[in-house]
């Protein structure tokens, strides 16, 4: 009998999509329109990986130089919703743009 995924499979990542909104990074002076979260394929919370993205490609590059503070702040906001504490030293924050993922092909293939 094969694995089969369940609706608690990749709660961890709806955790973090659930977290990382535009409002907790409102306060930071970075505007962010979306967000993309790449959780682990096994359901676990390790090696988890977050996209903040943003309108302009100016304002991801300004993101990316602030990329410690900003990914502290997730882990912050992460501990506070139930992050597993083992994994958040593996979590990971990177940050793009609306027009860095139409250039690179729209966001599956952005992502992949």
């Amino acid at each position: 009998m094969g694995f089969v995924v369940g609706i608690n499979h990749f709660r961890i990542g709806r955790l973090v999509a659930e977290a990382l909104t535009a409002e907790a990074f409102k306060d930071s002076g970075h505007h962010v329109v979306d967000l993309e979260v790449i959780p682990s394929f096994d359901g676990s919370s390790e090696e988890m990986r977050a996209w903040l993205i943003f309108s302009m490609v100016e304002e991801a590059q300004a993101a990316r130089e602030e990329a410690p503070a900003l990914e502290e702040r997730a882990r912050a906001v992460l501990a506070k919703r139930g992050y597993p504490a083992e994994a958040l030293p593996s979590f990971r924050l990177y940050f793009t743009s609306v027009p860095e993922i139409e250039a690179g092909g729209g966001r599956f293939y952005y992502f992949r």
